[in-house]
């Protein structure tokens, strides 16, 4: 027989048993389905037949493996390291007045130059196809200084001669909008040019260096959010058959966007054609569309972001890459 005293005591050792039990229980099952949610966002890019949870990631071992990697900035920031595989940035050029068929021909003289070259290459269709003889280009600094720059938008050298005479940047990086500066008060820094490049054949990585930590001032805008947008810009990846890409490690970037190209499967939609942005009569040529999903602010410097591409749509994003890409902002 249990006395009343034997049954306090009993109580008292069980109840708090039971409510640890429940609070493990239901912390449980919210971390099932968080992370439910978040296996079906990157299974969100493939068809039917990969939904299935055989063929998602497991994101418990995913993150076990990104822990015990190097840290990417020990990895990319040394350019000591890097010194062997530098490339040359070759210089933009003035597009305006140019019929399509000479933009393609300096196309295919530059990438004959680079590691690209191929005996059979052609530029590709969907990125210069819709080119049009004898129009304006947008000028180096048409996203600092906008319309309100006028006609000056198109003098000079144009925007998308640096994709066009450097196939190695296979994505670069642009403003989404016009700062709609004065042309005083554009630097070099808003024009997004890279510092370095350089390419690592045993690695199969490519290395764009930006030192961009002094655009606009700051990393915040004035209500001290993350601001001062940037986008990838994939026009080179697009052109060259590296189209599919993935995100899959970043330092000190937040993306955006839902989804976005992080630990996603993303493919880049780039392309030339004559657009009504510039503000000129007629219009220009020019480089399209926005692209949410790769929507980004830099939290800090130095920065970092890791993409794997593919040349055909992998099974998954632990595929191993066609190569490897990495953006260095310092």
């Amino acid at each position: 027989m249990i006395n009343n005293n034997q049954s306090s005591i009993f109580l008292v050792i069980l109840i708090p048993i039971i409510i640890s039990e429940f609070l493990f229980n239901n912390t449980a099952k919210q971390v099932e389905v968080s992370d439910t949610t978040g296996l079906n966002m990157i299974s969100m890019h493939y068809d039917s037949d990969n939904l299935q949870s055989k063929n998602q990631p497991d994101v418990q071992k995913e993150n076990s493996q990104e822990s015990s990697k190097p840290s990417l900035l020990k990895e990319y920031y040394s350019d000591e390291m890097w010194k062997a595989g530098s490339i040359t940035i070759n210089k933009m050029l003035d597009f305006n007045g140019k019929t399509k068929q000479e933009i393609l021909n300096i196309r295919k003289y530059y990438v004959k130059k680079s590691i690209f070259n191929t005996n059979n290459y052609e530029p590709s269709e969907q990125v210069f196809g819709q080119i049009i003889d004898n129009k304006p280009w947008m000028n180096e600094t048409s996203s600092c200084t906008g319309k309100r720059n006028g006609n000056n938008i198109i003098k000079g050298l144009s925007e998308e001669s640096l994709y066009v005479n450097n196939p190695i940047l296979l994505i670069g990086i642009e403003h989404p909008y016009f700062d709609n500066k004065t042309i005083e008060q554009c630097k070099d820094v808003d024009k997004f040019i890279p510092e370095k490049i350089n390419y690592s054949k045993d690695k199969n990585t490519i290395r764009v260096v930006y030192n961009i930590s002094s655009y606009k001032g700051g990393i915040f805008d004035l209500s001290g959010q993350y601001g001062f947008k940037l986008v990838l810009k994939g026009l080179n990846a697009v052109d060259l058959g590296y189209k599919y890409a993935s995100v899959d490690r970043t330092k000190n970037i937040k993306f955006n966007q839902q989804p976005n190209i992080r630990q996603n499967i993303y493919e880049f939609k780039d392309f030339i054609h004559l657009g009504s942005a510039c503000g000129v009569d007629g219009g220009c040529n020019n480089g399209s569309p926005y692209q949410p999903e790769t929507d980004f602010n830099i939290k800090d410097y130095p920065s970092c972001i890791h993409i794997k591409l593919w040349k055909n749509l992998p099974k998954d994003i632990s595929a191993e890459p066609d190569i490897t890409y990495v953006l260095l902002f310092r």
